[in-house]
Formats: structure tokens, C-alpha cells, sequence
């Protein structure tokens, strides 16, 4: 899979160590090479000087055969401009933007393929509020995922002897688990020695 990451600031950082984790064939896009010299020593990606709203710049990373755009400046309006601009030159399953400002996050309409054709807007400021809120929402959870468009709350625990399952938990101290919880409130365990939701300090 091809991917161009466009903005290689912390949240651009992040999205492509991960997915270069994955052996993903990643392309990095920015105008700060100090950010992308960063890039270029820590990860295995490819990285391209420029902006990632310029049509040139983009034909240059080779647009045309990209299957997702993710567009994570720290600029709504050049994540947005990154995507039409991408969408015109090329045919691209997914785009994705980060967008912070709500004003533009909640316009389905601006953001629809009838104008800039953005598949998924992802608002990190509030993905992390949302996060702590889900957390504070499930007792003793380390941490929580909605699925399913919520109707399917994943979250992982560290057994401990006070914790809100101790029959379920008994003689497992230290090991982390996660529960799936369906909007009729059943759950079901699942064990979990390595979860991607885990806490680094969660084992002891």
C-alpha cells in the first residue's frame, strides 16, 4: 500500500512511524527540512520537500499511484487545499485531513465529494478529549476504544486484586486484559500479553 503523508510535524511523525511499522511504502511531504531531515534518520520512509498543496510537489511523489492521503499539517486550510488539489490530479481511495477548527470538522457538506471529497476528518484535539472522557466513562480502564460507530466499547484492564472483575480476574495479577462491551452491557474477555492498547507500565 501506498501512502503520502503530508506534514511532517509531530502528528505527521507519529502517523508515518506507525504505518512504516506495518511495511507500508510511505512518502513524507513538507517545507521545514530540518523536520524532514528528522524524518529521513529515524524512519523508513521517503521524504519529499514542498508543499503538499502544490500540484507539482504532489506529481512529484507520485500521486497518481497512491492509495491514502493523510493530510496532518498543523493548517486546516492546507490540509483541505492538500486534498482538492489531490482529488483533481488523481483518483485516490481515501483522503484524510486533520482538521481542528469544529467550524469545518462538522460541515459534512464542505467536506463532501461534492466539494473537497475528504473521506475522514480527524480532529486530534478533540480525539484526545474524547479519549479521556471514554476512559473516565469505564471504571478502572487504562484505556477505552469505540467501535462500531459506539455501539461497541473495547477497553483494556490490568488485573489487579481491587479491580471491578475479580471473578473473572482471580490469580491474574499484572497481566493486561481488554473487554468488548455491547450496548446491551455483556462483555467478553479476551487475554492480552501485548495489547496495542496497552500501558508501557502496566506490567510489571
Amino acid at each position: 500500500m501506498f501512502i503520502i503523508v503530508i506534514g511532517a510535524g509531530e502528528v505527521g511523525f507519529n502517523v508515518a512511524s506507525h504505518l512504516s511499522r506495518e511495511f507500508k511504502d510511505i512518502v513524507v511531504i513538507d517545507k521545514d527540512e530540518e523536520k524532514l531531515e528528522r524524518v529521513s534518520e529515524l524512519l523508513d520512509v521517503r521524504t519529499l520537500s514542498g508543499s503538499g498543496s502544490s500540484m507539482s510537489v504532489l506529481r512529484k511523489a507520485e500521486i497518481h499511484k497512491a492509495d491514502i492521503l493523510i493530510a496532518a499539517t498543523d493548517s486546516d486550510e492546507v490540509n483541505m487545499i492538500s486534498c482538492l488539489v489531490a482529488g483533481i490530479q488523481s483518483r485516490i481511495p481515501k483522503k484524510v485531513a486533520r482538521i481542528r477548527d469544529p467550524e469545518y470538522a462538522t460541515s459534512a457538506r464542505l467536506m463532501g465529494p461534492e466539494r473537497l471529497g475528504i473521506d475522514l476528518v480527524i480532529n486530534t484535539d478533540q480525539e484526545v478529549v474524547d479519549s479521556i472522557l471514554r476512559i473516565l466513562d469505564t471504571h478502572r480502564a487504562k484505556d477505552v476504544v469505540d467501535l462500531a460507530e459506539g455501539r461497541l466499547r473495547m477497553a483494556s484492564f490490568v488485573a489487579e486484586e481491587q479491580n471491578p472483575f475479580p471473578e473473572t480476574f482471580a490469580g491474574t495479577q499484572g497481566h493486561t486484559y481488554s473487554k468488548a462491551f455491547d450496548s446491551s452491557g455483556s462483555a467478553q474477555r479476551r487475554k492480552s500479553n501485548h495489547s496495542p492498547w496497552r500501558r508501557q507500565d502496566s506490567t510489571p
